[in-house]
């Protein structure tokens, strides 16, 4: 059931499997959904404010502030500000790893290639190596941007010296230290990605997970950092967007299929989520 979540695409090229996202909140509404992947993520918020959940614990991101998402981790991304922006930069830890083992490749590399020790979830603001690992990221998504000659090289050089400003402040954790994926929160998602399309009653949702409703609810509330509905809505209007880009099919029918049973709440909460309605949307990105 885990696999539902997980993201799997590819990321920059088979030989340099790199890749960076500049995620700008141009409608007010940015909503980034529940998924997980075998790479490292790293976050830095550029201006306005972002809420990032990851695994149930949601962490108000502002400007300057630096996060790193390990590998397996069940996160989502949500902002309704729109002057947000923050870059993501993902790669494979194991793409970092030489090819002939050495110092650096047996203390330094491996034991994060194999999970034995983690990147930290943020990092603080008072921290040393700060600003550096922000010049390092900035400078590495420029670098990105521009691809000119020897980017691919530049990249891995300000990975590692990331790195190595983390050894340098001690603030790698060891895998004990960090609290472990959640399955029970994975099958709770896993269940309503199953079912979205579906008319979804609370008490028979509740029921499956053996919880109360209103405990069903506050649990769901604090792990995930939106109430069931505002996450359904969210989830149904994300698959709806998929359709209206990928399909030909009536935005009637495209409503019916991701969930929803009335044409004008679907309109209502499209408008609320997007900024736009889902005629404008299609044609919109269909123009891009």
């Amino acid at each position: 059931m885990d696999s539902i979540f997980q993201e799997i695409r590819q990321r920059g090229t088979f030989l340099f499997p790199f890749q960076h996202y500049e995620m700008y909140n141009e409608t007010g509404h940015l909503f980034v959904s529940a998924h997980w992947h075998t790479e490292i993520e790293v976050i830095c918020q550029i201006q306005g404010t972002t809420l990032l959940t990851v695994e149930g614990t949601v962490y108000h991101v502002l400007p300057g502030d630096i996060y790193f998402i390990n590998s397996g981790l069940i996160h989502q991304f949500r902002s309704e500000d729109p002057q947000s922006l923050y870059y993501a930069y993902v790669f494979p830890m194991e793409s970092l790893a030489f090819a002939r083992e050495d110092y650096s490749q047996t203390f330094y590399l491996k034991p994060l290639v194999q999970g034995t020790l983690l990147f930290p979830t943020c990092i603080p603001d008072g921290a040393a190596c700060r600003n550096s690992i922000r010049d390092c990221i900035l400078t590495l998504i420029e670098k990105n941007k521009r691809q000119c000659p020897g980017y691919q090289l530049y990249t891995k050089a300000m990975l590692y010296q990331i790195i190595s400003c983390l050894y340098e402040e001690h603030m790698l954790v060891s895998q004990q230290k960090t609290v472990q994926s959640s399955g029970f929160d994975k099958s709770i998602l896993s269940y309503l990605e199953e079912h979205y399309s579906e008319k979804l009653y609370l008490n028979e949702i509740a029921g499956f997970f053996h919880m109360s409703p209103k405990y069903f609810c506050r649990y769901f509330k604090k792990h995930f950092g939106k109430t069931l509905m505002e996450y359904m809505n969210y989830l149904r209007i994300e698959k709806a967007c998929g359709m209206l880009l990928s399909t030909q099919q009536p935005i009637l029918d495209i409503a019916l299929t991701s969930g929803f049973s009335n044409i004008s709440y679907f309109n209502k909460c499209f408008k609320k989520l997007t900024g736009v309605t889902p005629k404008v949307f299609r044609t919109m990105h269909r123009n891009e």
